[in-house]
């Protein structure tokens, strides 16, 4: 946009934190797009109504956030729009279904209503169901997840059909936003802020940073740790970073060659990281959003190991760094990997990789002329 445009944005406190995973990644990633597009923000933050009573009631009809939401959120923002004058209202994250029917009536046409997408929580709740079911080897009908699901499907598309457009952070949540119904939607790569490492590598060892207890998550490092042991690829030792501490240690009790560290500070991770031949990230379902921890590695200039499903939301060339289509490929990739002397080609790989992503005068330029046309 050529001249400043005042906007607001809608948020949960702990979205806008400074510190923490995926979710606060990838909401300072689309402020800082959104400012370099030229918007000048008033942000709206709230802090969830989270009780017992609520999430029973939520999980009841599936509505989630319906109840979270504060009952003075609506006018908070109102108020915002009108002191700023704001052309546009961002709704970061969450499904602000009965928060932006009210904003539609109270607003008008002429405040545009964007969703800034982290995934579809249905997404990741369809995952879960097929693990569980897997799990027990059942294909019969189950009337009360079905009904969790559905009503979730039916909450979020209820929430699309009032925005005029969507924020995604991958291809595929962009044609899921565009299934339920918002009609302009975009997609941009995700940004590769972290300095790169001096790596002194040590044989055999391998990180990877994880939230444990994510169901994406805990299934790919499972699958791969099992892959593991039948393949017998050798001496190897797993450097496991995240939470929660139960699922860690849970892992490193299982499997000899996992050696769980918990959460690392950031100068700590990095440290750490340092002495990996490669980072590994398994997953094999197409969860929410994308992978922040790969705009990390990437960052790092280290040897990445990972899936199709692993890069969604980055620019990748499969001839340049290979993705594996199962575990097996994975465990295979990771026998090489883990060598140090297979270190150096394979960081140019990953540096290549780096360079393929857009910048963020790119992504923002990019933004700016998407928000315009809507």
């Amino acid at each position: 946009m050529n001249a400043t445009s005042c906007g607001v944005l809608v948020a949960t406190n702990n979205a806008l934190a400074r510190n923490g995973g995926g979710v606060q990644l990838c909401t300072h990633d689309h402020l800082l797009l959104l400012q370099r597009a030229g918007f000048e923000l008033e942000i709206v933050g709230f802090d969830t109504t989270y009780t017992i009573v609520t999430r029973a009631l939520n999980r009841l009809d599936g509505r989630g956030y319906r109840r979270m939401i504060p009952s003075d959120l609506s006018q908070a923002v109102v108020n915002a729009v009108e002191r700023k004058r704001a052309r546009f209202v961002f709704l970061n994250e969450a499904d602000f279904t009965f928060l932006a029917i009210h904003l539609r009536k109270k607003l008008g046409d002429t405040v545009k209503l964007i969703h800034l997408s982290h995934g579809l929580h249905s997404t990741d709740m369809l995952i879960l169901q097929q693990i569980q079911r897997t799990q027990k080897g059942t294909s019969e009908f189950d009337g009360r997840v079905a009904k969790a699901l559905g009503a979730k499907l039916q909450f979020e598309a209820d929430y699309r059909r009032v925005l005029d457009a969507a924020v995604c952070i991958s291809p595929l949540d962009m044609e899921l936003e565009r299934w339920l119904g918002v009609n302009q939607v975009q997609w941009f790569s995700r940004l590769i802020r972290e300095p790169m490492l001096v790596s002194s590598p040590i044989d055999r060892r391998v990180g990877c940073v994880s939230t444990l207890d994510h169901i994406p998550n805990r299934d790919g490092l499972t699958r791969l740790f099992e892959s593991i042991e039948r393949e017998g690829i050798g001496e190897i030792r797993i450097r496991l970073v995240g939470r929660p501490k139960k699922v860690g240690q849970e892992f490193a009790s299982r499997f000899n060659f996992v050696e769980y560290l918990g959460i690392l500070g950031s100068e700590d991770l990095r440290t750490e990281a340092a002495s990996w031949c490669c980072f590994v990230h398994p997953i094999f379902h197409y969860a929410r959003g994308c992978s922040t921890k790969i705009a990390v590695a990437l960052g790092w200039g280290i040897p990445i190991v990972t899936t199709h499903e692993g890069v969604r939301g980055y620019v990748w060339n499969e001839q340049i760094l290979r993705l594996a289509a199962n575990s097996k490929q994975l465990t295979e990739m990771l026998s090489t990997q883990m060598l140090r002397k297979n270190f150096a080609e394979s960081q140019q790989n990953t540096r290549s990789i780096a360079e393929m992503q857009p910048s963020i005068e790119d992504l923002s330029g990019r933004l700016a002329t998407f928000l315009t046309s809507v």
